[in-house]
C-alpha cells in the first residue's frame, strides 16, 4: 500500500502565485534537485542531464548521500552551470529553494523499491508554485499528476521534448497547477 510521509504545507505557501516565474528567457530559469543524493533517488540521471547541457538555464542541488562527491565534481566541471550546496540548515535551504523555478524528481519506481513512501517533495514543489518534472509515480494524486511534466530520463528524445515544453510554457499560469493547489488545500 502506498504511504504518504508527513509534510507541512501551509495555506499561505499553497496560495502563492506564479508571478515570480515570469522570467524573460529560458536561460534565466533555475532548475533544482533537492533530496537524497543516491541512484535510488535518480541523482545519477540528474547529473547526466546537467552534463549533456540539454537544459538552457542553470542548476542548483542540495542534499546528502552517496553521490555527494559526484555532485561536487559535476559542479566544478559545469563552469557555473551547477551550484552544489550539499546539506544545508533549514533557513539556507529555504533561500536556495525559493530561487528555483523547476524541480526535478527522477525517483526510481516505487514498486521497484518495495512500494516505499511516496516522495512528498513532489507535493511540496507544487505547493510552492514550482514547475515539476518527474518520472512517473504510482499513486500520485490525479490533480498533482495533471500539473506535472512526466518523462523517462533515460530517453533523451523524451527529455528534450519535456525540457522544450517547460522552457516554452513555464511563463503561463497553469490551470492544472491551480487545480493541484486546490487539491492540496482540501479539507480532510
Amino acid at each position: 500500500a502506498l504511504r504518504y510521509a508527513p509534510t507541512i504545507i501551509s495555506a499561505a505557501v499553497v496560495t502563492h502565485t506564479l508571478s515570480r516565474i515570469g522570467r524573460s528567457r529560458a536561460t534565466d530559469l533555475v532548475w533544482g534537485y533537492f533530496g537524497g543524493l543516491s541512484e535510488e533517488k535518480g541523482v545519477d540521471l540528474v547529473l547526466e542531464l546537467i552534463e549533456k547541457r540539454i537544459v538552457h538555464g542553470r542548476w542548483v542541488m542540495c542534499g546528502s548521500g552517496t553521490l555527494h562527491n559526484a555532485c561536487q565534481n559535476a559542479a566544478t566541471r559545469s563552469n557555473g552551470g551547477l551550484q552544489f550546496f550539499g546539506a544545508l540548515p533549514e533557513e539556507q535551504f529555504a533561500a536556495v529553494y525559493e530561487t528555483t523555478d523547476v524541480i526535478v524528481n527522477f525517483h526510481r519506481s516505487l514498486s521497484d523499491l518495495g512500494d516505499g513512501v511516496f516522495p512528498c517533495k513532489v507535493l511540496e514543489a507544487i505547493a510552492h508554485g514550482k514547475v515539476l518534472v518527474s518520472t512517473p509515480l504510482s499513486g500520485c494524486p490525479a490533480a498533482i499528476g495533471r500539473a506535472t511534466f512526466w518523462l523517462d530520463p533515460r530517453d533523451e528524445k523524451d527529455v528534450r521534448r519535456v525540457v522544450g515544453l517547460v522552457e516554452s510554457r513555464v511563463f503561463e499560469a497553469s490551470p492544472a497547477l491551480q487545480d493541484a493547489l486546490t487539491w492540496l488545500l482540501r479539507p480532510e
